[in-house]
């Protein structure tokens, strides 16, 4: 088995590492209120779904990006395998002058077990209650970062839904999608903010609402 490390270069990033692995389907669920270990970010609009599922169903091959995000503020899962010297395997420029992408394989059982180990660390009900002061909450490892759409449309639900014996086919390789797992706190990631415009209301009063709703979780500015 091998791993894929990723570093993606753009005119916005000088370096963005990603992992790629497959992840599992029966650990994922979209829905509003959902406690699984794969989460989406955002509301799925389910009626985008079945056109989607329509077009891909019977595709003899798909290549969806979806970016995965795990919370890894030491760095121990992605950034840790560049200490071992990996193996290039690609370098190249992407179409259109988008990009410039460069792959490295990880195929050693030690590396690929290091890899486990920081993952299951980050899953860990006390490190997850600890950090999110989540005491009793479901653990929430891998949140769906961009591409929410494309993973809820996989075909593994309409495939185990069909089939006669649905257990039999937990083997199955739609079961599990490759997606680009990232580090929010790679320095390549940036979060820019969504800019809203509200009409109809009181601007002071909505201030005043706004800084007793926050209470000092983040600073509100006249602009």
């Amino acid at each position: 088995m091998t791993i894929v490390i990723s570093v993606l270069k753009t005119s916005q990033a000088p370096s963005r590492k990603g992992l790629v692995v497959a992840i599992d389907l029966e650990q994922y669920d979209f829905n509003k209120g959902s406690q699984t270990l794969i989460r989406g970010t955002e509301g799925t609009i389910v009626d985008r779904l079945p056109p989607r599922i329509k077009v891909r169903q019977d595709a003899a091959i798909e290549l969806p990006h979806i970016m995965v995000l795990i919370d890894d503020p030491k760095r121990t899962v992605i950034e840790a395998l560049f200490e071992q010297n990996p193996e290039k395997l690609y370098d190249f420029e992407l179409m259109m002058n988008s990009a410039h992408i460069k792959g490295y394989g990880i195929d050693t059982p030690e590396l690929i077990q290091q890899v486990a180990d920081a993952l299951e660390t980050l899953a860990s009900p006390d490190v997850f209650a600890d950090k999110y002061n989540a005491q009793g909450k479901d653990v929430l490892l891998y949140a769906m970062g961009d591409g929410n759409h494309s993973l809820a449309t996989a075909i593994w639900g309409k495939i185990k839904e069909d089939a006669e014996f649905p257990y039999a086919m937990m083997d199955n390789p739609a079961r599990y999608p490759l997606v680009e797992l990232l580090n929010i706190h790679d320095d390549g990631l940036q979060f820019e903010p969504i800019h809203r415009v509200i009409f109809n209301v009181d601007p002071e009063q909505l201030l005043k609402d706004m800084h007793t709703h926050f209470a000092g979780n983040c600073s509100i500015c006249h602009c």
